[in-house]
């Protein structure tokens, strides 16, 4: 029978209080206590350690309830601030590929927060080529999603339909975006195409938004000697995902939902430097 990774020395209590403090912040991490573990026993020191906890204990994790409660907000968002109507407004999965994603998965969850209202199964629709042949001039369009990172996947999923409606001589539609968590950063794309959005929450990068100076040049600086432990296929591939997708520096979760690769790799990685598995904080296939 494999053994479990050695866990971290620790050198006092207080230094133990760290991970009692972050399983009372995150309870989700004491069903992780191996991954854990074997993810402390990759750091060097105390301060890597301590690092790692910290960004943890930071995480925004959407449960079952924070979920419910999320998409009841941006329903009513929909009907009673943007005061969109069922009749010409569709909500749509931006996905272009068949294999099914995020966006599907939290589609067919906010479509049940609209029972018993006006609007029906035919005003949401989980593909957006299928979307495509109903959309309508001058009507509605709310995409959604669980989480939007750099905002390139959305904008460049946003604009191939965009084109395809103009193809199309579709016009005088308003586009809207509703969201779990939706990243400062993607903010500027969307302003940019006229995208009206609404998230459950904002968020910053982890690091280089709360940090300065030389404290962020230590946090990265240990934040990369983490990332030595993982097995990247290439340089390109280690540039792409340093510090999460386009050094995104996230903390989302979404229960047990596929990590978006924005989140620090060190959290999702599943291969080890030489070789092997790693036994990961969350799950990414």
């Amino acid at each position: 029978m494999p053994q479990s990774e050695r866990a971290p020395a620790f050198q006092s209590r207080s230094e133990f209080d760290h991970i009692f403090q972050l399983h009372e912040k995150q309870p989700w991490t004491r069903q992780k206590h191996d991954e854990l573990y074997s993810l402390l026993s990759e750091c060097q020191n105390l301060e890597e350690q301590l690092l790692v906890l910290g960004l943890l204990s930071r995480y925004e994790n959407f449960d079952e309830d924070r979920v419910n409660d999320t998409l009841a907000y941006l329903r009513d968002t929909v009907i009673d601030e943007w005061k969109l109507d069922s009749e010409n407004t569709i909500v749509v999965a931006l996905h272009k590929k068949s294999s099914p994603g995020s966006a599907q998965a939290t589609l067919h969850s906010f479509k049940n927060k609209f029972a018993g209202s006006a609007w029906s199964a035919k005003n949401f629709v989980a593909f957006a080529k299928p979307a495509i042949e109903v959309t309508k001039s001058n009507s509605n369009v709310v995409f959604i999603d669980d989480f939007v990172g750099t905002g390139k996947q959305f904008s460049d999923n946003f604009d191939w339909y965009k084109s395809e409606l103009d193809k199309a001589g579709v016009v005088g539609v308003s586009f809207y975006l509703v969201s779990l968590c939706i990243m400062d950063q993607a903010i500027n794309r969307l302003v940019a195409r006229n995208v009206v959005h609404s998230a459950g929450i904002y968020m910053k990068k982890a690091l280089s938004d709360t940090c300065a100076g030389s404290e962020l040049s230590a946090a990265h600086a240990m934040m990369k000697s983490i990332e030595k432990n993982l097995g990247w296929n290439a340089a390109a591939q280690q540039q792409k995902y340093t510090l999460g997708y386009g050094q995104s520096e996230a903390l989302f979760r979404n229960m047990e939902n596929n990590s978006p690769n924005n989140n620090f790799p060190i959290f999702w990685w599943s291969r080890r430097v030489g070789g092997g598995g790693r036994r990961t904080m969350q799950a990414r296939l």
